[in-house]
């Protein structure tokens, strides 16, 4: 979770994007805080979901990703 944290927030212009992962997304204890994300990947652990919905962040599978973008972002 902490290369998607880095990547979504230098950018200005990257931080309203989904960030996709192929793979399964797994907590970081060594973060302490965790932004606003919205993520599509093809897991999540229990810990790294939960952290995120907290947040106010949205955990997608990539089943509904290609049905919120069909055409891409």
């Amino acid at each position: 979770m902490n290369n998607i944290i880095n990547c979504h927030l230098n950018p200005i212009r990257y931080r309203e994007r989904i960030a996709v992962v192929i793979g399964t997304v797994t907590d970081d204890k060594r973060v302490l805080s965790i932004p606003n994300l919205t993520i599509a990947a093809l897991r999540f652990t229990e810990t790294a979901r939960a952290r995120i919905v907290k947040a106010g962040g949205k955990c997608l599978t990539l089943d509904q990703l290609i049905l919120l973008a069909p055409t891409g972002i």
